[in-house]
């Protein structure tokens, strides 16, 4: 039996205690909370009570982060400009907090589980038809992990999940860092379709295992009580101003697309039959980003409903896109100040071999851990300020 299902048994002979330690403070001084059916009560260690909350709305005022130094941090926070409380916590008392809080019906957590392993299904199937640019032994093990959570939905089924796109997406990537290869002498599509794929599933990854966090658990009970009180915002901040970026980026790659293309056009010697010409590459590449990124951000600020799940999606694709173009930059200036010149042939098809060196994808995980630890954050603000 797990730690959350003995706990959660447990919860019924209220009160149920857990210990905290407070931050700051002494190592042995100790906090408890309380926990009854349905009320929440923090006491310090007088046993004097600090602060009740009531088990629908408990998830508003908590929050959990990581420590690297203090391990797992547990914040209480009433309100803004209020005082905080900040405690460490262990493993099993946050399991034990996180199963008394209102969670998803097994039904609904067994479709989400289900999509998300129908996705990465689907990346091995993407595997399989394109065998010639990635390995089909990975493809396999995708659809083996997919498959595991489509007959056998569990939690653990994130984190199976995340190992194999984590895994598969390095993979991708890594031949083409090989030291001494030179770029060149690799088709652009054999470099460039592992690159995508790469790129995708690691940032896929990267999100299945931010389902299993426990502040994952802690919006699951924000969004349960907002959708019974039908407290979701109509107009948003967070998403018109990300359908705005999305639209600006749009305009700057569109015209990066029709530059390419007049470069294109207006060449005196074209390229030999059997290579893809830079400038082509630079087109397809710009033009068809700036398309979806349109399309993306018309749908954001023409809804009239907050969709914050497609908001982040686009504000991912923006920012890859962003990452990308600052590498772009880079790999011109060093150009130009290596050769003391620089001829406009192409920015992303003339320098696709760099694109697939480790540091320019390496540098993408970071930006989209980052974004997305913002984006989750603002959005809880935003829903914060419409619910009070």
């Amino acid at each position: 039996m797990s730690v959350a299902e003995s706990s959660a048994g447990a919860l019924h002979k209220a009160p149920f205690y857990l210990e905290l330690h407070p931050l700051g403070g002494s190592k042995n001084a100790k906090w408890w909370i309380c926990l009854e059916d349905d009320i929440l009560t923090l006491k310090n260690n007088s046993d004097a009570s600090v602060l009740q909350l009531h088990r629908s709305e408990a998830a508003r005022y908590v929050r959990v982060q990581f420590d690297v130094v203090r391990g797992r941090i547990l914040t209480f926070s009433a309100g803004e400009g209020l005082k905080k409380y900040a405690f460490r916590i262990g493993k099993a008392p946050l399991l034990t907090l996180l199963t008394w809080f209102p969670h998803k019906s097994p039904a609904e957590r067994v479709k989400e589980i289900r999509i998300s392993s129908a996705s990465v299904c689907l990346f091995g199937v993407v595997h399989l038809l394109l065998a010639p640019y990635l390995d089909w032994e990975w493809g396999a093990l995708l659809l083996l992990a997919g498959g595991w959570g489509l007959l056998l939905p569990a939690r653990e089924c994130h984190a199976a999940n995340g190992m194999a796109l984590v895994a598969a997406g390095l993979w991708s990537l890594f031949p083409w860092s090989t030291p001494g290869l030179d770029p060149r002498v690799i088709p652009w599509d054999e470099r460039l379709i592992p690159l995508i794929s790469g790129s995708l599933l690691i940032t896929w990854g990267i999100q299945q295992f931010a389902m299993l966090s426990p502040n994952q658990a802690l919006r699951a009970a924000r969004a349960i009580r907002d959708r019974k009180a039908a407290c979701t915002p109509g107009d948003s901040r967070i998403v018109r101003r990300t359908g705005i970026v999305a639209l600006v980026a749009s305009a700057l790659l569109g015209v990066y697309a029709l530059v390419a293309t007049s470069a294109w056009v207006l060449r005196a010697a074209p390229v030999p039959p059997n290579q893809l010409d830079p400038l082509v590459t630079d087109a397809v590449a710009a033009g068809g980003i700036s398309i979806v990124s349109a399309c993306a951000a018309f749908m954001l600020l023409f809804r009239r409903t907050a969709v914050y799940r497609e908001a982040k999606a686009t504000g991912l694709l923006v920012l890859v896109a962003g990452v990308l173009a600052m590498w772009a930059a880079i790999f011109a200036a060093t150009e130009f100040a290596t050769a003391g010149y620089m001829s406009f042939e192409g920015v992303i098809g003339k320098q696709l071999g760099r694109f697939a060196q480790p540091y320019v994808w390496g540098s993408l995980v970071p930006f989209a851990v980052l974004y997305s630890r913002w984006f989750t954050r603002a959005v809880d603000r935003e829903l914060e300020e419409f619910r009070d």
